[in-house]
């Protein structure tokens, strides 16, 4: 569809979310209101769909009216098999089938709301544009590495056009901007801008789920410890004779300082812990039902496998998202670099291969950790889980109340008319999207207990809990008591 306009992409679009591959017999008007677009747009739509075999006109089922002055617009279409194959094929690669194909037909309406053709003209380039951005996302929602050559050509607009469609939707909070680009550097390629789709399904639901605290969350980029610290120590000195002591074995101290140094800008450290986030988020919950699938087969190759799959994911989002698809030199001993030399060749290749294979290595450990407690979760509830986010400042507790004491003590029997109770909290909540069904609601994972509101299924690993509390924190558990 490289000659398509924008509307007569939409059209087809909307067609096969709300009719399939069913025959619409009706005339224009009715036609045109259904899929909430202009008559006059549907028109040229249905001209170029034809001509081109997207759409077939269907014979014989042309209903039989009585004469007229003016001829009615009457309709009989159908999607090709091609175009319906097509669609079917489109929508098993996207990461958020239902969603792509509800943000095409939540604006089409029934007969007893039709829209004016106004609000038809302001909006039917805001949804196509989202709808391309849904289909773009992936499993958390993210679309990392935007590029607005690839979005005008998969969109029939002009790049400014896209842009200010696109600054429409942000304003209407359909679509966050995460992260701008950043030009290419000594180290990265071209960043290209991160946003994020938020979604409004009906068919899911978002939880909270607590866990245990991640070790080293806070700081995804963990082999550079304290690196404003050092930044701002070197500054300090006039004339810079050595350079501070540094915490790994793999690069001289004034290769650290040179990697710290990049990092000093915080576009560039903004920007890869956000998307250190979307690849964690977005490979968590398949990790996850792997994980629980190998327990359930007890099977040691398989576990090695699977790992070595998360592995080669990350290592491909990551050399896509920051060396342009580049392959790096990985299988060389960065130890047996020695270049002294911060902007040559070798002492940026030096960095590159050191920043990929550390943060590799930190999101391969952080999936895992995510995952070995989250399939605990899918365990359970059998549930295909999708991670959307985090909550950074706040907080989710359980409290359990103990059983009576029965015991004849006096003593015992005082505690027992009001117990103490047993309070479980965990600092790391993450935002997971599951089935929308009434017995999954926020929970939290502590070790191989779930702590819910209600035991279904009945499984001895839940735990009843009076109360699932999320909340900014505080320095104690008082107001649960």
């Amino acid at each position: 569809m490289t000659e398509a306009k924008p509307e007569a992409r939409l059209a087809l679009l909307v067609w096969a979310s709300k009719f399939g591959a069913e025959v619409q017999v009706g005339d224009l008007d009715w036609l045109a209101t259904h899929l909430s677009v202009t008559k006059s747009h549907l028109r040229s739509a249905l001209d170029y769909l034809v001509r081109e075999g997207y759409i077939q006109e269907v014979v014989g089922l042309r209903v039989v009216r009585q004469p007229r002055k003016k001829k009615p617009n009457l309709v009989d279409y159908a999607l090709t098999t091609a175009s319906w194959n097509l669609w079917n094929r489109s929508l098993s690669e996207m990461a958020w089938p239902d969603e792509f194909v509800h943000s095409l037909t939540k604006m089409t309406v029934d007969d007893e709301q039709l829209p004016t053709t106004q609000s038809l003209t302001q909006s039917w380039q805001m949804r196509l544009v989202r709808s391309v951005f849904v289909s773009q996302a992936n499993s958390a929602g993210y679309i990392v590495g935007c590029d607005f050559e690839m979005l005008t050509s998969l969109l029939g607009m002009k790049e400014a056009k896209v842009r200010a469609n696109l600054r429409a939707l942000v304003r209407a909070g359909d679509v966050s901007i995460i992260a701008n680009g950043i030009s290419a550097s000594q180290v990265f390629g071209r960043l290209l801008p991160i946003y994020r789709v938020h979604f409004t399904c009906a068919f899911r639901k978002t939880i909270t789920v607590g866990m245990l605290q991640l070790d080293g969350w806070d700081g995804l980029i963990r082999f550079i410890p304290n690196w404003a610290a050092l930044n701002k120590q070197v500054s300090k000195q006039k004339n810079l004779q050595s350079y501070p002591i540094q915490r790994t074995d793999l690069l001289d101290d004034e290769h650290y300082y040179q990697l710290s140094r990049f990092f000093r800008s915080n576009k560039k450290f903004i920007y890869v812990q956000h998307l250190c986030q979307s690849i964690i988020f977005s490979l968590a919950g398949d990790y996850a039902a792997e994980l629980n699938y190998n327990n359930k087969i007890h099977h040691e190759t398989h576990q090695s496998n699977i790992r070595e799959n998360l592995k080669g994911l990350v290592d491909a989002r990551l050399s896509e998202s920051l060396f342009n698809g580049k392959q790096l030199a990985l299988e060389t001993d960065i130890s047996t670099i020695n270049c002294y030399e911060p902007d040559s060749a070798q002492s940026r290749r030096l960095l590159a291969i050191y920043l990929f294979k550390q943060l590799s290595a930190e999101l391969v450990r952080v999936i895992d950790n995510i995952a070995n407690q989250l399939k605990l979760l899918v365990d359970i509830y059998s549930v295909q889980v999708q991670v959307l986010g985090y909550l950074p400042s706040a907080r989710i507790a359980a409290k359990i109340k103990l059983p009576e004491d029965t015991g004849e003590d006096s003593q015992a029997d005082s505690h027992a008319t009001n117990p103490r109770p047993k309070i479980k909290a965990a600092h790391f909540m993450l935002n997971v999207l599951v089935p929308n069904e009434n017995f999954l609601s926020s929970c939290l994972i502590h070790y191989n207990e779930l702590y819910a509101e209600q035991s279904i299924p009945n499984d001895p690993r839940i735990r009843i809990a009076e109360v699932i509390v999320a909340q900014k924190p505080r320095t104690n558990h008082s107001h649960l008591r």
